[in-house]
């Protein structure tokens, strides 16, 4: 198998992975026969189980005999814990008729839903990072270095602030079931990566979908990001921009628990502030006063060795304060689409710019 079909069936492999870590309840039975079914019907991904899959475990025993709180306890072995992991979901889906059969006692709540996220994310999760990271390493040890550089998938960046994460969940959830696999921070930082290095990768991707809202305008790590594509001169051709507005918090998880029971969340601004000289204005002045701060931070340092870490910070600082007004009054000539009509039409103003 050539890189350019690893590519896809790794594609493949987080659309339905995704979708299993997503399902929705009423869904989950059907989902997991999808997934189970791809890694059965797909040599290339089946062998990560055949490769582990030589320890048998009682799960007809282990299920019947765990209390409503009780927790599956997974193996440590990475073999066993994917031989325990296929096992339980292949006895579920053959003994089970209902998701939730798997699932009670990992939520905190009386929802269903509630229990089957905290399962997904606490079990099965480590099933589907265990076969993505395998399938990464193949196309990572290709030797078929030409059909790689002539893939014409696209490399896709999403940028947010972590304030935003319920509504980038839902977007990058969007665009993988629409094939378009998005790079983001939480799934492709590992453990002792460089945040700086993989930033500044940023600028290699062929488009940037950037959540604009307020917490992102005032979030450093967001505007470096912002920084390091505009050093493209062509930046304006990559940038996919998804302006929030305030009313976009009904995509938050538990939006009507937090609305009636959460006064800051209430009260919480979202929308960005782009199209108004005083919001734009507003921004601009939020980045001074940061960078006059920090000045007179570093001011009260008295070991100049002390000062060579936050100089650096101040640097960025620094960017971000000189070119933030260029930026958002370009932003503010580009043409917005809000969050609802973008799904509704299955994102078609950003697909088609992509292709």
């Amino acid at each position: 198998m050539n890189k350019k079909e690893l590519n896809k069936l790794a594609r493949e492999f987080r659309m339905y992975g995704s979708r299993l870590l997503s399902t929705k309840y009423g869904n989950g039975m059907s989902d997991l026969n999808r997934f189970l079914n791809f890694i059965e019907s797909n040599e290339m991904v089946y062998e990560v189980i055949l490769k582990n899959n030589s320890h048998q475990y009682d799960m007809k025993a282990i299920c019947n005999g765990r209390g409503w709180h009780d927790k599956y306890d997974l193996p440590v072995e990475k073999d066993k814990e994917i031989a325990f992991l296929y096992q339980l979901l292949k006895y579920g889906q053959e003994a089970f008729g209902n998701y939730t059969a798997f699932t009670h006692g990992y939520g905190s709540g009386n929802k269903f839903q509630d229990h089957m996220d905290a399962f997904n994310n606490q079990v099965v999760k480590h099933l589907v990072d265990y076969i993505r990271e395998y399938l990464e390493d193949l196309i990572i040890d290709s030797d078929d270095q030409l059909l790689n550089n002539d893939s014409q998938e696209k490399r896709i960046f999403i940028s947010y602030s972590w304030a935003n994460k319920d509504i980038a969940d839902i977007i990058d959830e969007d665009f993988l079931k629409l094939g378009y696999p998005l790079t983001r921070d939480e799934r492709d930082i590992k453990y002792k990566d460089s945040i700086k290095e993989f930033m500044q990768q940023i600028g290699k991707h062929d488009f940037v979908i950037m959540l604009i809202s307020n917490s992102y305008l005032k979030s450093e790590n967001c505007m470096y990001e912002v920084m390091e594509v505009i050093r493209d001169r062509e930046y304006k051709k990559k940038i996919l921009m998804i302006v929030l507005e305030d009313e976009d918090k009904k995509f938050y998880k538990n939006y009507e628990k937090l609305m009636a029971e959460e006064p800051v969340f209430n009260a919480l601004k979202v929308g960005a502030e782009i199209y108004s000289s005083s919001g734009r204005i507003g921004y601009t002045e939020y980045w001074e006063t940061c960078e006059d701060e920090m000045i007179e931070q570093i001011a009260r340092i008295q070991n100049d060795i002390n000062k060579i870490q936050p100089l650096k910070e101040l640097k960025r600082i620094n960017n971000i304060s000189n070119n933030i007004s260029d930026f958002l009054d370009g932003l503010r000539d580009w043409k917005a689409v809000s969050l609802q009509s973008l799904k509704e039409t299955n994102y078609a103003e950003i697909i088609n710019c992509i292709e």
